[in-house]
């Protein structure tokens, strides 16, 4: 039996449908183990409430102290990124909160668990509540003014 041109041809074809089948069988199993081990994490989220003074709001955080003790001079203050979709309440813009004013802010605690045991936690301001304005500060000038109208002079003031 003698081999043609004719048969290797049909040979080498063989050859490579078969190479191009398996190589397609393989490549489609390695992706479907990628997509195994890309698992999504577990979500947690809880809304959480609180109240206090702005201080300090920029450029995607608001910064609010929630508990002050006087005595221990001490200040308790969170500071929360603010969600793209942020709601806000009693004002038209987020401008228009300023330090010191008074204000509700609802937030998300979320948690993330991946399946490789990584976790992740962080806050998510969703809307702020304008309560009140800050209390409007008095300069030493009309604090003294006010002493010597009451006949209480100031001690220590230079050039009295």
């Amino acid at each position: 039996m003698m081999i043609t041109e004719k048969m290797i041809t049909k040979i080498i074809k063989k050859v490579i449908q078969i190479s191009l089948i398996m190589s397609l069988a393989f490549g489609f199993n390695g992706v479907l183990i990628g997509q195994e081990t890309k698992k999504e994490p577990k979500v947690a989220t809880v809304t959480k409430e609180i109240e206090g003074e702005v201080s300090w709001i920029g450029r995607g955080y608001i910064s609010v102290v929630f508990e002050r003790d006087v005595e221990k001079a001490t200040e308790n203050e969170i500071l929360l990124p603010l969600d793209k979709d942020l709601k806000i309440y009693h004002k038209k813009s987020l401008e228009e909160i300023k330090p010191g004013d008074t204000v509700r802010i609802q937030y998300e605690e979320i948690t993330e668990e991946y399946p490789e045991g990584r976790r992740r936690e962080f806050s998510l301001a969703k809307a702020i509540t304008f309560l009140k304005p800050a209390k409007a500060k008095q300069d030493m000038q009309t604090l003294v003014s006010e002493e010597k109208e009451r006949g209480l002079p100031l001690k220590g003031m230079k050039g009295e």
